[in-house]
């Protein structure tokens, strides 16, 4: 039998967890907020609709669970523990293996490769609350 696995990437805009899971898992399902300001294939954020976009990123996962995919990734900066514990229990309830992925990088390189335009003061605040993970797997991305 297969194992079912949840993957969930953490780290701050720029740090590359797009490009890893293309890279790495393009067979994935992949859940993302940014998905939400995406859907026109120009990304335009709208911040009054992040809410938005985590419920649907949170209900797509859900919907993938529910229909038993094999790989799933979540795709977000979740830079708090609060932000993927919702992801990590779902998981745990629908008996998937889940593992979370820390893409660390220096805030320079994070700044430059800011292709979404994320305010330099919010990265800067992102990276203030990073808050570790017991468990997690870090893989440096400079």
């Amino acid at each position: 039998m297969n194992k079912k696995i949840v993957l969930i990437m953490r780290g701050l805009p720029g740090s590359g967890k797009s490009t890893f899971i293309e890279k790495n898992f393009p067979r994935a399902w992949i859940c993302s907020a940014d998905d939400y300001f995406n859907s026109t294939g120009n990304y335009i954020f709208v911040k009054k609709d992040l809410g938005l976009a985590h419920r649907r990123c949170k209900n797509l996962f859900q919907m993938a669970l529910e229909n038993s995919l094999h790989f799933i990734v979540v795709d977000n900066t979740n830079t708090e523990i609060w932000e993927f514990e919702t992801y990590l229990q779902l998981a745990k309830n629908y008996s998937y293996q889940a593992f979370v992925v820390n893409l660390e990088i220096d805030l320079e390189t994070a700044l430059q490769r800011n292709i979404h335009k994320v305010p330099v003061d919010k990265i800067f605040d992102m990276a203030e609350r990073m808050e570790k993970y017991p468990g997690e797997i870090l893989l440096s991305n400079n």
